[in-house]
């Protein structure tokens, strides 16, 4: 008889170099997703994985960390724990990838500058109201991504700006 620990499925989508990919993870219950995706760990086991342009769903996956640029859950449940930072205040950003710009936002200590925040991150960020816009300023308006939350692994991240108030 096995006996598995309980655990809660997640399903997310997830850029990589090879492009979008459709995968669930399995999580410790309580558990947050960034908590997860944070434990240092070189490989991230995924199930029931839809790589980009094939057409066989994969039963297993196991991707590099390192490999992944952005995870975005289908859910927004148990993605961060809220109200872990302190007093923050919301900052819109831009960041810059391979894959083009993701715009969002997210929170700072207050009185903190963005780069301190940053130099202060483990290797993951989470933005919310993100959109990811290819650069190609001319291109499919479709190639357009909106997503609720997303996960930033900084080490794929070519640069981030503060978007300031006009």
């Amino acid at each position: 008889m096995n006996s598995y620990p309980e655990q809660r499925k997640v399903t997310a989508n997830v850029l990589t170099p090879l492009g979008w990919l459709h995968a669930t993870m399995h999580l410790p219950p309580m558990q947050t997703l960034f908590d997860f995706l944070n434990s240092g760990q070189p490989i991230v086991k995924c199930t029931r994985v839809r790589l980009p342009n094939q057409p066989l769903l994969q039963s297993f996956v196991a991707l590099r960390r390192d490999a992944i640029t952005l995870v975005a859950p289908t859910i927004d449940e148990l993605v961060e724990t809220v109200g872990s930072v302190g007093h923050t205040r919301t900052r819109q950003v831009r960041c810059y990838l391979d894959d083009g710009i993701l715009d969002g936002e997210f929170e700072v200590l207050i009185n903190l500058r963005i780069s301190d925040f940053l130099r202060q991150q483990t290797g993951l960020v989470v933005l919310r109201q993100a959109q990811l816009t290819p650069y190609d300023p001319g291109a499919d308006p479709t190639q357009s991504r909106k997503m609720p939350v997303v996960i930033v692994n900084l080490a794929n991240v070519v640069g981030i700006a503060e978007i300031m108030s006009s």
